[in-house]
Order: structure tokens, then sequence, then C-alpha cells
């Protein structure tokens, strides 16, 4: 009789999927600052020591949990072979723009420690993202003044910042319109790469 074991990394996926359910599920009774790591362990169904062995504290869960529901929702929107296009920066630019709205209305406004890391996180997936894109596609012959991990913080630091002045008090443009003139003007610095690219 053979018995299935799981594998470790199945185990520890299992665990930081309980620990982010939680987080969600707690997030919709009380503010991030009220919850302590016994509250996430405990609506998860966990030990503290287990918490402890995956994350260093309620911040690290957050971010984590913001990094992957982000991912998720880029996922839904581009293919994981996009490459750099119009098409996928302006979807890149929106779907940001989209995200960066509806979690700014869902967070409270007793946490600004939340805020600021969904800022942080959201940013460093862009950045991550436009890199990939500048960096799978490079010919060999392809030279640039600028390097592809310059371009990819100034494309990442376009949007995401885009997203907060929207925030600010500028609302009166849509996220489809913003993420237009977003692409628009991107595509002037990005032109020779796309230009090589495609």
């Amino acid at each position: 009789m053979n018995k299935q074991v799981s594998s470790p990394n199945r185990q520890a996926r299992r665990t930081r999927q309980l620990l982010h359910d939680a987080l969600k599920r707690l997030l919709q009774e009380k503010s991030f600052h009220a919850l302590t790591v016994n509250d996430l362990a405990e609506q998860a169904g966990l030990n503290r020591g287990t918490f402890y062995l995956h994350f260093t504290d309620k911040y690290a869960l957050l971010d984590d949990y913001i990094r992957e529901e982000f991912q998720h929702v880029l996922l839904a929107r581009l293919s994981p072979s996009a490459s750099l296009s119009r098409e996928t920066l302006h979807l890149l630019a929106l779907t940001t723009l989209e995200y960066l709205a509806q979690t700014y209305e869902r967070c409270r406004s007793s946490d600004k420690p939340v805020e600021s890391l969904l800022e942080r996180a959201v940013q460093q997936e862009v950045y991550h993202t436009v890199l990939k894109w500048l960096t799978q596609d490079q010919k060999p012959a392809t030279s640039s003044l600028v390097s592809a991990e310059t371009m990819a913080m100034v494309v990442s630091w376009s949007i995401f910042g885009a997203g907060i002045q929207r925030r600010q008090g500028h609302r009166e443009i849509s996220s489809e319109a913003l993420a237009q003139q977003i692409t628009t003007a991107l595509l002037n610095a990005l032109s020779s790469r796309i230009l090589v690219l495609e």
C-alpha cells in the first residue's frame, strides 16, 4: 500500500495559501494594523511557529499576498509569453491603474502601511514585467544608450506614478484613456527597442 506523501514545495504552497486566505478574510473584519500573527495563524488553522517558518512577520505575508494577487491579475490579461508591444504595454498600464484604484478603495484609512507596501510591491512587479520583456527578445546586435534596467525603471515608474497621481485627485480621466496616453508617451521613449523587437 503506497501512501502518497506531499512534497515540501506543495505543502509550503498550501500553507502560504491558507495564510493568504486568512489574511483576506481578516482584512474584511478589521484593519491590518489591528491584526496579529496569532490572529492570522489561528484563522488559517496553523500555529505561530508554522507562520514564522514561512514569513518573518505580518508585513512579509502582506507583501507576498499583494505580489501574488497582482501577478494573477496580470496573468489574466497578459500571456506569460507576452513580449513588448503597443498592446502589451497598454494592457500593463491599464491593469496596473485598475488594480491600484480597486485596491485603494478596499484599504481602510487607518492602513497607511498597507498602502506603502502595496505601492512598493506593485511598482516592483511592473518593473520586473517590463525588464523581462526588454531582455527576453533582445537580439545580440541591439545596442542602446540606455540599459534595459534603466528603461524598465523609467517605464515602471511612469505607469505606477500615473496611478498614484490619479489617486491624489486627478480622477477626471478614465483608466482606459490614461493607459492610452501613458502608452503613447512611453512608446516614444521605447520606439527604438520596439522596432527592433517587432
